[in-house]
């Protein structure tokens, strides 16, 4: 009786199934790289526009309910330009809206990865209606609300934002 000895190895179908899955896996991953990619830009830019709307919102806060107006603001670097309006004298009852720009003062497009589109950064301030008061017949507001909004579009055409809000009281409250 002769006997069988078993044969080592692998047959050549085999082989080329193992070779047709791992292909399929390789493309499957360069497939996933630029989804990738692009989520990691767009989650960065996200962190970085919100880390940028925060810090605005602080010195706004920092600023103070005296100096929420045009040539204060542009003064203490806050916002770009030299905006005129509103004066101090304009605004000393917080009762005007105002809307100013921090694109350039922030740099928005080095701190962005943005390659598409220039970001821009924008500050609305505005009376918080609920903190309306009439002292000595004139209407005043104890408290104005500030809101930074961070715009910008992607690679793909696509629009993003982030914004905040705070409200800044006319009396300090702390200190």
């Amino acid at each position: 009786m002769e006997r069988r000895v078993a044969q080592r190895g692998y047959l050549l179908l085999e082989a080329l199934f193992a070779l047709f899955i791992l292909i399929l896996m390789a493309l499957l991953l360069a497939a996933t790289l630029p989804i990738s990619t692009r989520s990691n830009t767009l989650s960065a830019d996200s962190l970085a526009a919100q880390a940028l709307v925060s810090r605005k919102l602080a010195q706004v806060q920092s600023a103070g309910y005296g100096k929420l107006n045009g040539p204060a603001l542009a003064e203490s670097g806050v916002v770009d330009g030299t905006p005129a309006h509103p004066t101090a004298t304009e605004n000393a009852d917080g009762t005007q809206s105002a809307a100013f720009l921090f694109t350039q003062i922030d740099a928005l497009s080095e701190k962005l990865g943005v390659k598409s589109t220039a970001p821009e950064g924008r500050l609305f301030l505005a009376p918080f209606a609920p903190a309306e008061l009439v002292v000595e017949g004139r209407l005043t507001y104890t408290l104005v609300r500030a809101t930074a909004v961070v715009r910008w579009t992607d690679s793909q055409g696509l629009r993003h934002f982030a914004s905040a809000t705070t409200l800044v009281p006319k009396v300090k409250v702390n200190g």
